[in-house]
């Protein structure tokens, strides 16, 4: 399949904008900063975890590279490729530890579980 993805147009203050949106929705107590190339974002949390997001400069089949570190590592982890926004959202959760939660179920009255 051949076109455009859809964040192929999203430019880096949108996509910090949507970080800061994400922390917020997640309570995660952190700033966002618009670092020097090839970071698209770094998120510093206050308790010490940094997170920085990548576009690769290739055409690859990744979009997204997410690194991140705990206070007190040397260096940055293993980086997460990621290959839509979806999933550049999901791997910065899992990097600043912010819980999934539990899935909603709805159901009718009176149904049986």
């Amino acid at each position: 399949m051949t076109g455009r993805r859809l964040d192929d147009g999203v430019d880096d203050v949108r996509v910090r904008s949507l970080l800061v949106d994400s922390l917020a929705l997640w309570q995660v107590d952190a700033v966002v900063a618009a670092p020097d190339s090839p970071a698209t974002a770094v998120i510093v949390a206050s308790d010490g975890t940094q997170v920085w997001i990548e576009r690769p400069g290739d055409d690859g089949e990744f979009r997204w590279i997410v690194r991140s570190s705990s206070p007190g590592e040397t260096g940055a982890r293993r980086p997460r490729p990621c290959t839509s926004l979806v999933g550049m959202l999901n791997a910065t959760r899992r990097s600043l530890g912010v819980d999934v939660g539990e899935p909603l179920r709805i159901m009718a009255t009176g149904a049986k579980q």
